[in-house]
């Protein structure tokens, strides 16, 4: 749902201000996040499988192998990582775009 919000807000911004690098940088950015929820996603949803379904009978558990469960935690933690940093390098993007072609305060003559 937020990024539903972030997204409209981005194309918003997008629209009021001129086209410049800065703005294709954040905009080229912003469209690999959705890979990196894709990623995430399928992550969790085979953490959650391996905990309640192959780990749920012993029998299961031990076919499956008691190393499989940590890889699949150290992948799902790089991926969050992963996707933390990309969302915070989005954001930058967005913010250099919207507030570095301002003019600075100084100039202003304050």
């Amino acid at each position: 749902m937020l990024s539903f919000v972030a997204t409209q807000s981005g194309e918003s911004l997008q629209r009021r201000v001129e086209d410049s690098a800065l703005v294709q940088k954040h905009a080229q950015l912003r469209d690999t996040l959705p890979w990196f929820l894709v990623v995430v996603t399928v992550l969790a949803w085979v953490l959650w499988w391996i905990d309640r379904v192959a780990l749920g009978s012993g029998e299961r558990a031990t076919k499956l192998g008691p190393g499989v469960l940590r890889v699949m935690v150290v992948m799902s933690v790089a991926a969050a990582l992963a996707l933390t940093v990309q969302v915070v390098r989005v954001g930058d993007a967005g913010a250099r775009a919207t507030w570095d072609e301002l003019p600075a305060a100084s100039s202003m003559g304050t």
